[in-house]
């Protein structure tokens, strides 16, 4: 089953398995590989900066690079106990996705 075809009413419902790898709350991108989740990155594992729009920056920066050494699908959920919640695909040519990910980035680093 696809990742795309996991998703009911806007959340993806983690096995058993994946609810190990899920830790934390909040925005995350979801790595899927062969449509089991292996890996999240976390926006709020960047080094603290006082400068939020620097830090904000630091994390989409070190997103990017993160995806791009991975292999798999890139998906931006809200993590939650029960789910992923909200999931959106992030390819390398979706302008829209990667606006998405750097507003969520920057809400939840603190640069609204």
């Amino acid at each position: 089953m696809a990742v795309r075809d996991r998703i009911k009413e806007g959340r993806i419902q983690l096995s058993d398995a994946e609810k190990g790898v899920a830790s934390g709350t909040g925005w995350q991108i979801a790595l899927f590989e062969h449509e089991t989740l292996v890996e999240l990155f976390d926006p709020k594992s960047t080094p603290f900066n006082a400068d939020t729009k620097a830090m904000t920056t630091e994390a989409i920066n070190d997103a990017m690079i993160w995806m791009s050494s991975t292999e798999g699908e890139h998906w931006l959920v809200h993590c939650e106990r029960n789910g992923l919640h909200d999931p959106l695909r992030i390819t390398p040519t979706d302008a829209s996705a990667f606006e998405k990910m750097a507003q969520v980035f920057g809400e939840v680093l603190g640069g609204k």
